[in-house]
């Protein structure tokens, strides 16, 4: 069964957590068992949303493809599949030291 991620969340910029659940919920809903999600018309895609996606997507029973993904949400979802560096931790202490 092939989808749309906009038409199904009802949104083009994924940000939270809690989307990306939703959007599992839904697909768990149905009764096919493989899926082709299309994500043609989103246009962002936070790190917190591709990381509960990337989690969510391993432990799911049923299969998921993706097609028509932007480079830049290709680029978050690369991210977020990878451990954070050091520097990157360093990066968000010395941001919140400062504040």
């Amino acid at each position: 069964m092939e989808l749309k991620v906009a038409e199904l969340l009802g949104m083009r910029d994924l940000a939270l957590r809690s989307w990306a659940d939703e959007l599992f919920k839904l697909l768990m809903a149905q009764k096919d068992s493989q899926f082709v999600l299309d994500f043609s018309d989103i246009a962002f895609m936070s790190r917190s949303f591709a990381h509960e996606y990337l989690k969510e997507k391993q432990s799911f029973p049923k299969s998921i493809r993706e097609k028509n993904i932007a480079p830049v949400v290709k680029q978050m979802l690369k991210l977020a599949s990878q451990p954070p560096k050091k520097s990157d931790a360093k990066v968000v202490r010395s941001t919140i030291a400062k504040l």
